[in-house]
């Protein structure tokens, strides 16, 4: 379950990632903040989320309080990396990481985790951490920018239907965010380069909840969608129109944390014969 939506991503700091690198292990402490936002890492050791945890030099997500720090060993498992699954702009891909142990304590209580780090000191993101039958894990990384809409319009030109990655919404609602601008204006510069197209902004859930629940929940994001480009990108409103197709379309398996997220999408379907 998502203990705190909409959370920025973990990261260890360039120091940590240099020494694990170089010596192979390296010393790393976290933090248990008495907060009120359930933790991840008091999940993981066990213990009921009474405050959010963090993991301290360059892991954390700061939000003050009294700090009880657990210290331990972090430990290179192999030189070599191993390959995690990513959505790239909603693309598959096997993303290499680094992928070491750390065996913690405070006082009496010891915890074991497992993390999953990008090798790159400029940005050393922590893709994924797990102990104790618990996981965290970075899912999908949206990079919506002057490319993202020749990727789409060439979607819509030889498949007839694109995702269209980077578009976000309110945790369980249709509010489209702020952050879905860029991959909005996009879309709407492509539509004004080709005055003849329609489309279907259509809408598309993972299978967590009721069949009918993501109906809905899929209709009113395509919907909003929708709104958005007439609104506020000048798309006419003819050219455009909506449906929720909850989760009867699948591009992935259900039964994995990935394709769930590979599930929750929103894609544009150009009326012409490749779509059947």
């Amino acid at each position: 379950p998502e203990r705190v939506p909409g959370a920025t991503a973990f990261s260890l700091s360039s120091a940590v990632l240099s020494e694990l690198r170089s010596a192979g292990q390296t010393r790393l402490s976290y933090a248990e903040l008495d907060d009120a936002l359930g933790g991840l890492l008091h999940d993981l050791a066990g213990r009921p989320a009474q405050g959010a945890s963090g993991l301290a030099r360059g892991i954390g997500i700061g939000l003050g309080g009294t700090r009880a720090y657990y210290r331990g060993t972090l430990s290179l498992v192999s030189p070599d990396p191993v390959v995690l699954p990513l959505l790239l702009n909603g693309r598959r891909i096997g993303f290499p990481a680094l992928h070491a142990r750390g065996r913690f304590a405070l006082r009496e209580r010891q915890i074991e985790l497992d993390f999953f780090v990008v090798a790159d000191p400029e940005h050393p993101l922590l893709l994924r951490i797990t102990g104790h039958d618990a996981i965290w894990q970075v899912l999908r990384v949206d990079l919506p920018d002057a490319h993202i809409g020749a990727v789409i319009e060439g979607d819509l030109e030889s498949g007839c239907r694109a995702e269209i990655p980077g578009v976000y919404f309110a945790f369980g609602g249709a509010e489209v965010r702020a952050e879905s601008a860029p991959a909005l204006r996009a879309v709407a510069v492509l539509l004004a380069r080709h005055p003849g197209w329609t489309l279907a902004v259509e809408g598309h859930t993972d299978s967590i909840g009721s069949a009918a629940a993501n109906a809905a929940l899929s209709a009113r994001r395509a919907e909003a969608v929708r709104a958005a480009l007439v609104t506020t990108y000048g798309v006419p409103a003819g050219r455009l129109s909506s449906r929720g197709l909850g989760a009867t379309r699948p591009r992935e398996t259900n039964g994995t944390l990935e394709g769930r997220a590979r599930n929750r999408r929103v894609e544009m379907v150009r009326p012409c014969a490749a779509t059947d």
